[in-house]
């Protein structure tokens, strides 16, 4: 296989970024510079000052953010043409993310302004994947942090395209107290495939089909058409002689035999993974006898040997991660997919780095492997004794019952999302009634500057007079929903925030206790099998009273998961409750819309007025006096002229003749009826109710916290089992030695000799010969 050079690297690395399908949620986002991804709270977009109101440009630097303000909000509002139109929130939906300028450069500044829509207001949005963005504008201009910094005052402008963090920007989104990264779905166009070749003699433990596979990263499972990341024998090999280290690459495809595996299972329920370059005498195998911490995940000749049979496992959301018999997992160096990446063996740990996809080498699709129900399809061929058989029996238990509640607290986690999604919706009332207010004060100020003009000034007053009594009651309106959203919206929305958050995070832990599962029963078997065949009294006495202790932990799983069944009942049914209150919002939106549908034509009759107005009457008088005057400026003049003389009688009455032929095509676009403002009484309702169930809410997140620690606990409990009494029996000896931490330590070296002077030569010659 031919290696890409490091430009061809990066063009296709930049070909793939760019294919990905991406879309941007319409809600608010803080936008915060890559430079402090998972660091402080600083680095944000902000409209410097605090500003209330936004002025018709306003500029956009970096501060931290304290207190979560509108100034510091952005909304990506996606448009036909595939860009973005960036709202800030506290321009009530008329203020937008913009070049200072239609020439662009490196330096200009990006402003927050509030003018008609044009290109050097559009964004081209691109994925780099991990929820990080880039902004281009006009001629691929791209939204930098001045200076490569990101503290206050930091200034935002455009600069030439390149690498760095400093050119990209993450979006936060709330979550209860805390803040987390938006990181899109994206929109694979690869097809993901369900092959159900296979089954175990339980029938329920999928198999993986007995086909040559490409193994790639599942950091890259959200990029399509990637190779990246994938299993590779440097080199380009036809054939394997002696041993191979694996190494990720960038590939073109999964063609040469280097890069394609096949998954052989054993009776045991354990893999053999097979090279096609050196099959059916090269498999995959662990560098040494006992895995450590960067141990080589290598090719080597086929011995039977326990470090080259594997388990795969499938967590509950689909990751396929390969195990050696002690437990270790099959990982990526430094949690990189870069090219010449190593593959080896780390202790167990959680990361989409130690997660793979299987990849079909002739269509380019997934394989899904469905998680395993149970674990009967993992035995040993003897164990230590009644002791080790119960335990064996109880992990199989325990594993079947979570399994069936990870459905359960997923159920729970949905149903906080529909809630949130409900509560959602109160904040689009609120939006929506701000553009409203905004709207009418604008058009009303453009019919303002023409009521003493003969021609328009009969039409526009009445108009004007209406927007004046609509706005108020918008206004008032307004003033009444975002009353509500501090004391009332905002913490009920932090308390479902929260327990969406606790009820992902809980079943993160399901999966986790899952894995822990498997991996004890993994390390159970493998140490019966080592013990029982040494006939070793001692060793076996050891791991009976070992088994006995560690079934009193896994039998603490059960007990904690009936509460996960109430809790979803109880969630459910208040989710429920939920939907009237969605319906009537949505009616109070609706009725929004309707006005602004209905208003659009009278906005439009304004907006072509104030294009009216910025046109200028040209002429020269007396032969030297000329006179260059916009229409507005004529009249903002007032009663100027009154006090005119006669002479200028000629121009008053040039300005009324060009200022009528100026206006009339819109004069008669001002008879359009203005809409009565909803009515928003049911919607104020279903506010009120809320403060009562945001005590329900905190009452289901109180039990969703105490399920959570209780997991924990066991969680807990169970790596130190895994570690202490099983991993860290001896075969031999029957003692229990301490397994190395999670830190990977290691042994010290002996001390070596120091030889100074014949005598100390002398002395340990003859040690030697002893």
């Amino acid at each position: 296989m031919i290696k890409y050079s490091f430009i061809l690297f990066i063009l296709f690395a930049q070909i793939c970024i760019l294919a990905q399908e991406i879309e941007i949620p319409s809600r608010w986002f803080f936008v915060k510079s890559a430079l402090e991804d998972g660091k402080g709270d600083r680095g944000y977009f902000d409209i410097p000052g605090h500003p209330k109101k936004l002025k018709d440009a306003n500029g956009l630097e970096l501060w931290s953010n304290p207190d979560d303000g509108r100034d510091r909000q952005f909304k990506f509002e996606k448009q036909s043409d595939g860009t973005y139109i960036i709202y800030c929130r506290a321009g009530r939906n008329t203020h937008v993310v913009a070049q200072e300028n239609n020439k662009p450069g490196n330096g200009t500044d990006v402003r927050v302004i509030n003018k008609k829509f044009g290109n050097h207001k559009k964004w081209r949005v691109k994925h780099l994947g991990d929820g990080r963005f880039k902004f281009y504008g006009k001629n691929n201009y791209v939204i930098c942090a001045d200076a490569r910094k990101s503290g206050n005052g930091t200034n935002v402008h455009l600069w030439e395209d390149h690498e760095g963090p400093w050119m990209e920007w993450v979006l936060i989104e709330r979550g209860g107290n805390k803040r987390r990264k938006f990181v899109p779905t994206v929109k694979a166009k690869q097809t993901e495939v369900s092959i159900n070749e296979g089954k175990a003699k339980s029938g329920l433990f999928q198999l993986i089909p007995d086909k040559w596979f490409g193994v790639q990263t599942a950091m890259e499972k959200q990029v399509p058409n990637s190779y990246k990341g994938s299993w590779d024998v440097p080199g380009d090999p036809e054939r394997v002689n002696g041993k191979a280290d694996l190494w990720s690459w960038n590939l073109k495809g999964f063609k040469a035999p280097d890069v394609l595996f096949k998954f052989e299972k054993q009776s045991d329920g354990s893999y053999y993974i097979y090279s096609k370059m050196g099959y059916p005498n090269y498999v995959c195998q662990v560098a040494k006898s006992n895995s450590a911490n960067g141990t080589s995940f290598e090719i080597a000749k086929k011995d039977g040997s326990a470090k080259q049979k594997f388990y795969v496992f499938t967590n509950l959301t689909g990751g396929i991660k390969v195990y050696s018999h002690d437990g270790y997992v099959v990982c990526l160096d430094g949690r990189s997919s870069e090219n010449k990446s190593n593959i080896h063996m780390w202790e167990a740990h959680s990361g989409n780095w130690t997660e793979w996809s299987l990849i079909d080498p002739e269509t380019g699709s997934k394989f899904t492997l469905k998680p395993a129900i149970n674990l009967d399809h993992i035995k040993a061929k003897k164990t230590t004794g009644p002791n080790a058989d119960k335990l064996l029996r109880d992990i199989d238990n325990a594993y079947a019952e979570l399994f069936k509640s990870a459905g359960n607290i997923s159920g729970l986690t949905s149903s906080a999302k529909k809630v949130n999604g409900v509560l959602n919706k109160f904040t689009s009332v609120s939006d929506r009634l701000s553009e409203m207010e905004n709207k009418v004060a604008n058009t009303r100020k453009a019919l303002l500057a023409v009521k003493h003009l003969p021609l328009i000034g009969p039409a526009a007053t009445p108009v004007t007079l209406t927007l004046k009594s609509t706005g108020a009651t918008i206004n008032k309106a307004l003033t009444k929903v975002q009353s509500f959203e501090q004391p009332v919206i905002r913490p009920v929305s932090d308390k479902t925030n929260s327990l969406e958050d606790v009820s992902s995070l809980t079943n993160e832990y399901l999966g986790q206790i899952a894995e822990q599962l498997l991996l004890l029963k993994m390390q159970t078997v493998d140490k019966c099998n080592c013990i029982a065949s040494t006939n070793n009294s001692a060793a076996k006495a050891n791991f009976e009273k070992n088994a006995t202790e560690v079934s009193k932990t896994v039998n603490k799983i059960a007990p904690a998961l009936q509460t996960s069944n109430k809790l979803v009942a109880d969630a459910r049914k208040f989710s429920d409750t939920f939907k009237p209150i969605g319906n009537t919002i949505d009616k109070a939106v609706n009725s929004t819309n309707k006005f602004m549908n209905v208003f659009g034509k009278t906005e439009k009759a304004a907006n072509k007025i104030n294009d009216v107005l910025d046109k200028r009457f040209k002429k020269k008088y007396l032969k030297k006096t000329v006179i260059n005057i916009s229409l507005r400026d004529v009249l903002t003049a007032g009663g100027a002229f009154k006090k005119a003389k006669k002479w200028l009688k000629k121009l008053k009455i040039d300005i009324d003749k060009w200022a009528r032929k100026a206006l009339k095509p819109v004069t008669n676009q001002l008879g359009e009826k203005i809409p009565s403002v909803p009515n928003l009484d049911q919607y104020f309702g279903v506010v009120n109710s809320l403060k009562a169930k945001g005590d329900n809410i905190k009452d289901q997140l109180n039990l969703v916290k105490k399920f959570k620690d209780e997991l924990e606990n066991v969680r807990t409990g169970l790596q130190n089992d895994i570690i202490n009494k099983v991993a860290g029996s001896d075969c031999n000896s029957g003692k229990t030695t301490k397994a190395a931490s999670a830190s990977g330590s290691k042994k010290k070296d002996k001390k070596k000799p120091e030889i100074k002077s014949v005598k100390d030569l002398e002395n340990w010659l003859k040690k030697q010969k002893k």
